[in-house]
């Protein structure tokens, strides 16, 4: 919503109570009759009776009043009745679009474009007071005709056409020629617009209904008004049935036309007009009734003369904390399904940013589903393998108690055979029984080497063949291929779970529950999510968002931009000749202004102090830290002063520097005397960013008016009723 500044600057419930109060009073002035309903054009055509150059009998002179707009400039202009040959003052009113100030300086030129031949040029080289000239123009023929004012600037010159002209060929003539009676409103002076940030905007139409800012709307008896231009100086007043407000806009469905110019700074000003009724007494005070006061807001402080702080105020601008800035990547590449948040929106910790299509998410889930697959696998398969590699031990070990049998067997027939003597058997009988037995011996020796490759002992082969149990070594015992499948497998799974703990870990960390993690790992698949949801890993504000839906995303591309405002540095520049004070300050504790946060005085705490000169400004950066109220209101960029605190002073004597308002060329304060309100000029000295000292016009314990003051100064330097020109001092 956009604020306005003081006076006028009060909450919506202060605005509503200051119209109501009015309304009550009878201070809002009524209008001149007429139907305010519709639609009024901007230009008028003739209006107020006023002075005349030329007499036109007895009855006062009708003037002309034009309104008209152009793309840097906006133009009010009185004239009377042209008649031709007569010169006419034209009192031309220059308002800067950019700025809403009165043009100061520089001429103007009115081109005057008859029927026939060059057009005729007026020059009016400096305007006679800030925004008016007063340029004389003579027409030579009566008719039409076609008038501009062309205005320079620093941006080029800008020709502003006018509404034709009509001039008159006789008094008698001006005398028939029909009169338009003023549009009703209340009357605004530009010399009061222009005292104030005032700016009127034409409105536009938007989903159906007429669309402005929130800072147009007024409260008035519970109604929401707002104020339409229908001429220079004159505002009507439109009742709005409003759809709905959203941002700092409105939408409005009855009350405002397409082509009407509202009043979107400064509306409370035309509220307050009427104060100038009330000004009573001396030229420089005020009366003002107490409900008004209430109405308004207006407080008053005392003068206080005691210690003050000396400080060296310096510039310097909100940056975000570089902890607090995080950049968020792409782990790996993917598609962009949706985009939850936008540049500017608020997240809190855990708030989904953005949905992924990412195969590797899908994969980095599986490997902890494969190592429970795997665990089992290889569980079965040891189980399987150790049945078999027993069986084949056994075998062998049988094999080999049955080939020592043998062995021991055809030994005892050989040596028998042997002591039998060469009588009572046959050589080849003897011989064969030794061929026998060498087999038996080197099949028994082969089983032996068998076992012993397996990793038997001889000793638990010595013992096995003599019937002894095996040591509980040789019952762990399997075949070498058995051993070397089960040593694979048990390899093969603990490469998983390592492949399973790295995919754990980037699941985890891109915001995979641990409950389903869990589930995971029991090979629940119900637990798979099939897109990744990156997730805010902190609150703050979102600054950028570097990709759009259905975009592809590369590993490591930069995504979003997040950044935590609830504590920000500020970054103050001090001059060379500064540094030897902000080394030697008093404190670490400083006293922080924003403008965007109206008088609210902050506290920043010292955070370092540049140990270099910046060559390109030629100073230093002294960084301090603050607490950003509401964690959002300091932005980064945002202009700020701050105060280093150097010397106290004592017996100072100080007031609310929003006190001290400058009128012209002086200082003045407001004195509070109770129903009066007096317009004291002073002279100030030391200012801090919260006091002024006021070195005369002022004594402790006098009350100064600190809110409302500004309304104060319009009612003192309103133009007073008689003045001419309805108010102007041209």
């Amino acid at each position: 919503m956009q604020t306005f500044s003081a006076p006028f600057a009060g909450d919506f419930k202060r605005r509503a109570a200051l119209i109501a109060v009015l309304a009550a009073a009878g201070l809002i002035a009524a209008g001149c009759g007429g139907n305010t309903d519709g639609p009024r054009p901007v230009q008028d055509d003739h209006g107020h009776e006023h002075g005349h150059a030329h007499d036109h009998g007895a009855e006062e002179a009708k003037t002309g009043r034009i309104t008209v707009y152009g793309i840097r400039h906006w133009l009010y202009i009185e004239h009377p009745f042209v008649l031709a040959k007569h010169p006419s003052p034209f009192t031309t009113h220059v308002t800067d679009l950019k700025t809403s100030e009165p043009r100061r300086e520089g001429p103007i030129t009115l081109r005057l474009h008859g029927d026939s031949g060059e057009p005729l040029e007026v020059l009016a080289k400096a305007p006679t007071r800030p925004g008016i000239y007063i340029p004389d123009l003579l027409f030579p023929n009566p008719g039409t005709w076609r008038v501009s004012v062309l205005i320079p600037s620093e941006d080029g010159a800008e020709e502003v056409p006018l509404p034709d002209i009509t001039v008159f060929s006789s008094d008698q003539e001006i005398a028939k020629a029909p009169e338009v009676g003023e549009p009703s409103g209340t009357s605004f002076l530009l010399e009061q617009q222009w005292k104030i940030p005032f700016k009127t905007e034409p409105v536009r139409k938007e989903e159906g209904a007429i669309l402005i800012p929130e800072s147009a709307v007024v409260p008035k008896e519970g109604q929401s008004i707002a104020y339409v231009q229908v001429s220079g100086e004159t505002f009507a007043e439109r009742q709005l049935r409003i759809a709905r407000r959203e941002d700092g806009k409105v939408w409005v469905e009855t009350g405002l036309y397409e082509g009407d110019r509202v009043v979107t700074r400064g509306a409370d000003a035309i509220v307050l007009a009427p104060l100038e009724e009330h000004a009573h007494g001396e030229e420089d005070a005020v009366e003002m009734d107490p409900k008004i006061r209430e109405a308004i807001g207006l407080t008053s402080e005392l003068a206080i003369e005691g210690a003050l702080q000396v400080t060296l105020d310096l510039y310097g601008w909100v940056r975000p904390r570089p902890q607090d800035r995080v950049d968020i990547h792409s782990p790996i590449p993917g598609v962009v399904r949706k985009v939850h948040k936008w540049p500017g929106e608020r997240v809190e910790s855990g708030d989904p940013l953005l949905t992924l299509d990412v195969p590797e998410w899908l994969q980095w889930q599986r490997d902890v589903l494969h190592v429970y697959h795997e665990r089992e696998r290889v569980t079965d398969l040891k189980t399987y393998a150790e049945g078999e590699g027993r069986a084949a031990v056994a075998k062998l070990l049988g094999e080999i108690r049955v080939a020592a049998a043998e062995a021991d067997k055809l030994r005892r027939e050989t040596e028998l055979l042997a002591e039998a003597g060469a009588g009572a058997v046959s050589r080849r009988e003897i011989e064969t029984k030794r061929g026998e037995l060498s087999v038996a011996e080197a099949t028994l020796e082969a089983k032996r080497l068998q076992a012993l490759s397996w990793g038997f002992s001889e000793d638990d082969l010595k013992a096995f063949v003599a019937g002894l149990a095996l040591s509980e070594s040789a019952r762990k015992v399997l075949p070498p291929e058995v051993s070397t499948s089960i040593r694979q497998s048990e390899f093969d799974l603990e490469e998983a779970v390592h492949h399973s703990l790295f995919s754990e870990a980037n699941l985890l960390a891109w915001g995979f529950l641990k409950e389903s993690l869990e589930r995971l790992r029991k090979g629940d698949t119900t637990a798979i999510e099939t897109v990744l949801v990156l997730k805010s890993p902190r609150s703050g504000v979102l600054m950028d968002v570097d990709v759009t839906e259905q975009e592809a995303i590369t590993d490591e591309q930069r995504l979003l931009q997040l950044v935590d405002y609830s504590k920000v540095h500020v970054e103050v520049e001090v001059s060379e000749s500064e540094i030897k004070a902000v080394v030697n300050r008093k404190a670490d504790a400083f006293p922080v202004h924003v403008p965007g946060l109206g008088d609210q005085i902050l506290e920043g705490r010292f955070v370092y102090f540049d140990t270099s000169i910046h060559p390109d400004v030629r100073k230093a950066h002294l960084v301090i830290e603050l607490d950003n109220p509401d964690g959002k209101l300091l932005r980064d960029g945002m202009a700020v002063t701050v105060a280093v605190p150097l010397e106290r002073r004592s017996g100072v004597l100080h007031v609310p520097k929003k006190a001290v308002l400058s009128d012209g060329f002086e200082k003045v304060v407001f004195v509070d005397e109770g129903e009066h309100f007096h317009r004291t000029v002073v002279r100030t000295g030391l200012e801090t960013l919260a006091r002024t000292e006021v070195l005369s016009g002022l004594s402790p314990g006098d009350k100064v008016v600190v809110e409302g003051n500004r309304a104060l100064l319009l009612a003192v330097s309103a133009p007073k009723e008689g003045a001419a020109d309805h108010g102007h001092s041209h």
